[in-house]
């Protein structure tokens, strides 16, 4: 079982990992997560390609976590309960600027990279903090490093349907200690 010691660090993505949406078009990753002590905080840049040469948007987020037991489903995982202090989206594309205005999110408008908190009014991209103060996730390390935890098709078609019933809202889903990811991402981050 992880010990807050063995996270201590920061840790990346080996490469850019693909990420396949629901209309079958693919999407790029990198990740970046730092822990120390009982604190954390990730960042995802997202890319249209695997180049990482057309980035879409950033999220930030930090704050303070819990290691619980092992995990029931994923073998070897530790859960881990993320507590959000803090998130923050950063524009990188025209289109993407374009999207967040016309969403009227934040009344100071966005502009291609200048990092928003959004941590009290959320966006269209990531929930706010009172939405969404906890997520629930696993974690596993080993010697091809850090996995985090992913949804299994069951769980994804479940939060979907949530969402379709909530208009769209899929905080319930991901910040859901019912919904803790039953397998890990196949793509671990290394220590840096």
């Amino acid at each position: 079982m992880l010990e807050y010691a063995d996270l201590n660090g920061k840790w990346q993505s080996k490469k850019p990992e693909p990420i396949k949406n629901q209309d079958e078009t693919t999407l790029y990753v990198k990740r970046e997560a730092s822990f120390e002590d009982d604190n954390w905080e990730i960042v995802i840049k997202t890319f249209l390609d695997d180049a990482c040469k057309y980035p879409l948007f950033k999220v930030r987020a930090t704050g303070k976590f819990v290691l619980g037991g092992e995990s029931k489903i994923v073998n070897g995982a530790t859960c881990a309960d993320f507590k959000n202090t803090a998130r923050y989206v950063t524009a990188e594309n025209d289109a993407v600027v374009e999207m967040l205005n016309h969403a009227a999110v934040l009344s100071r408008g966005w502009e291609i990279g200048v990092e928003q908190d959004v941590s009290e009014d959320g966006c269209l991209l990531v929930p706010s903090v009172a939405d969404c103060p906890v997520e629930y996730d696993v974690l596993k390390k080993d010697e091809e490093g850090l996995y985090f935890g992913d949804y299994t098709p069951e769980q994804k078609e479940k939060m979907q349907k949530t969402a379709a019933k909530n208009a769209g809202e899929t905080s319930e889903g991901i910040c859901s200690p019912e919904n803790r990811p039953g397998q890990l991402i196949k793509y671990s981050l290394l220590k840096v």
